[in-house]
């Protein structure tokens, strides 16, 4: 296998245990996310409406866990094309 063809699978792995994490911890996360966040508002004597505004949304964990799966999946399938473009015991000693 060539140089390109290990980083891409390193890659894939990478990105595809990151994002599954992210999505699968995203509710543990933004808890502890918020309860902090909480805390140094109500020391700053903030409204509840304005703590509301401020706090973190869901939608951007969400969106950076899918986002690690898709550059996964690009990874992973130049891994595959890769792989399968040469075919032969002869290709894995490159």
């Amino acid at each position: 296998m060539n140089a390109l063809t290990v980083l891409s699978s390193f890659l894939s792995v990478f990105a595809g245990i990151s994002g599954a994490i992210i999505l699968l911890f995203r509710g543990r996360v933004l808890k502890l996310v918020r309860a902090r966040y909480e805390a140094v508002f109500r020391k700053d004597e903030l409204s509840e409406a304005e703590i509301a505004r401020r706090l973190p949304r869901m939608w951007l964990v969400v969106f950076i866990g899918v986002g690690l799966l898709v550059v996964a999946a690009f990874a992973a399938t130049a891994v595959w094309a890769s792989v399968t473009q040469c075919a032969g015991i002869e290709c894995l000693s490159r």
